[in-house]
């Protein structure tokens, strides 16, 4: 079986994309991908009680992210739209219940859709690209420490 490539998004697409989707599930989705390097299932599973807003992280079993402003004003915003409906970060604005996996790549995929650059990168792209930024600004070790990757030896 031939192996996927990995393919780093193009970042002013992505802020493009990231701007119009200001305020949707599209924006939380591809934010928390983007912005916290969260996989697909870290996505669906992720909980309001690993949100320190205090802290400002994102506090994961095997990890912790530092929530940056603009991920911060986005979740803060969906906190408030659903005031407590739900125990997930990550619901349906229709069924308003968590997303299964497929929803969440469903509706990654239809944002990232709209810019020709991204036509063809996927959810756990931009966990690598997530990885890669941290890499280059702070070094493997930070990168590894908040990604929850580890080098081989």
């Amino acid at each position: 079986m031939p192996r996927e490539s990995i393919q780093f998004p193009d970042e002013h697409a992505m802020a493009r994309v990231l701007n119009r989707s200001r305020g949707t599930v599209p924006e939380v989705i591809l934010r928390l991908a983007w912005d916290l390097g969260l996989s697909r299932d870290e996505i669906c599973q992720l909980k309001w009680s690993r949100i320190s807003f205090e802290e400002k992280a994102a506090i994961l079993p095997d990890r912790r992210i530092p929530l940056e402003a603009e991920i911060c004003r986005c979740l803060l915003n969906r906190r408030e739209k659903y005031a407590g409906e739900s125990e997930y970060v990550v619901i349906s604005d229709r069924l308003h219940r968590q997303m299964y996996p497929e929803s969440v790549s469903r509706i990654a995929r239809t944002a990232l859709d709209t810019e020709s650059l991204l036509t063809n990168i996927r959810l756990i792209d931009l966990r690598y690209g997530f990885i890669l930024r941290q890499i280059k600004e702070h070094g493997w070790p930070y990168a590894s420490r908040v990604s929850g990757i580890q080098a081989p030896t």
